[in-house]
């Protein structure tokens, strides 16, 4: 049975709309005072909806906060993903290029995402944990992408290099974004290819 319609829209659309708004109103508050800025009653008011909309989405605002993190990292990944698609994929430096030189784009048209992204994960607790577990297995799903492995083979090293990457990947591009380096996207990028070709337990795909 169809869904009814109110206004053209049914009540999934509807919902769907708002969560939007909602999540939008949230990343305008994180971008403009972090996380500290976002309660139920300041993303409502600045979406133009009342709480009751709030809790149709989200049961608090921690969990808001998770659902933009998740959507931020959702996007560099397939920004990545695709950059990664149209590079020469039988060359692996030019292929992990691609790919840094389009996270440093993506997070350079919109300052919000390097606020959710790098820096509340280190001073809130609803996202210090996600960002812990969800950054390494970033790095373990683009791997196959950019034509590198993680080395398996020892238990301990293989969640280890995965650390030791994507640790040392986010300080590289935090302390990028804050300027004073002197590079471009692409100088950052030939950087971020040599942290990932020197990372013990990281091996080219084809080794």
């Amino acid at each position: 049975m169809d869904e009814p319609l109110w206004r053209g829209s049914s009540l999934t659309e509807r919902s769907s709309e708002r969560r939007r708004q909602l999540l939008e109103a949230g990343l305008d508050l994180l971008g403009a005072g972090g996380g500290r800025a976002i309660t139920v009653r300041s993303v409502c008011r600045d979406a133009g909806l009342s709480p009751k909309y709030f809790y149709e989405s989200f049961t608090d605002r921690d969990q808001l906060i998770g659902a933009l993190y998740d959507s931020a990292i959702a996007q560099l990944a397939a920004a990545a993903a695709d950059a990664a698609g149209a590079a020469d994929r039988d060359d692996v430096r030019a292929v992990l290029s691609a790919v840094f030189v389009a996270a440093a784009e993506f997070f350079r048209a919109d300052r919000r995402r390097v606020r959710i992204v790098f820096t509340e994960p280190l001073v809130d607790d609803a996202l210090r944990t996600r960002a812990r577990e969800t950054f390494p297995r970033l790095v373990a799903t683009l791997a196959p992408e950019v034509g590198i492995r993680i080395d398996a083979a020892d238990p301990v090293r293989g969640p280890l290099a995965l650390a030791a990457l994507g640790g040392s990947l986010l300080l590289t591009f935090v302390t990028w974004l804050e300027g004073g380096t002197g590079m471009d996207e692409r100088g950052l990028a030939e950087f971020c290819v040599d942290v990932v070709l020197s990372t013990p337990g990281v091996l080219v795909a084809s080794e």
